[in-house]
């Protein structure tokens, strides 16, 4: 599971970076498929194709059969919605955390106590990792209770 890189900064417009993003995710997924690996991307907030929808499509636009969508929940903010699109694959269930305002970070919490991400991963389909940062088996337990 990868995530792409932040835009670069100096002398490199959107079409290019997207253009070499693009390439780029190509030869890896070239070599991935070589060795018989699946490759999944996830979109971050602060980073390159920084939203769900914008990272289906560029996966679409890479057209390589090895390459998935993949939704880190705990990596969106208090102006996005929580989403999980029907082409994704893999979701890393985590909840993020907030602070007295509002804002949400990226905290990678366990999910049982947000009841909107609760109800999105029980009718959820796909391949489920546990992504919070648990303090032991109990915790990651509590989770897994949480979704049955």
């Amino acid at each position: 599971i990868l995530s792409l890189h932040i835009k670069p900064e100096c002398q490199c417009p959107d079409e290019l970076a997207a253009e070499k993003f693009l390439d780029g995710a190509k030869t890896f997924c070239v070599e991935a498929a070589k060795r018989g690996m699946e490759v999944h991307l996830q979109s971050h907030p602060r980073k390159f194709h920084n939203t769900p929808d914008a990272m289906a499509k560029f996966i679409a636009d890479c057209n390589c059969h090895n390459l998935h969508l993949a939704i880190n929940t705990g990596h969106r903010t208090a102006a996005t919605e929580l989403a999980i699109p029907n082409e994704c694959e893999t979701v890393m269930a985590c909840a993020p955390g907030s602070d007295v305002m509002g804002n949400y970070y990226d905290y990678h919490l366990p999910f049982r106590h947000d009841p909107a991400l609760l109800a999105k991963l029980k009718n959820y389909r796909g391949k489920l990792i546990f992504d919070a940062i648990y303090t032991g088996w109990d915790d990651i337990y509590a989770d897994l209770k949480a979704l049955n």
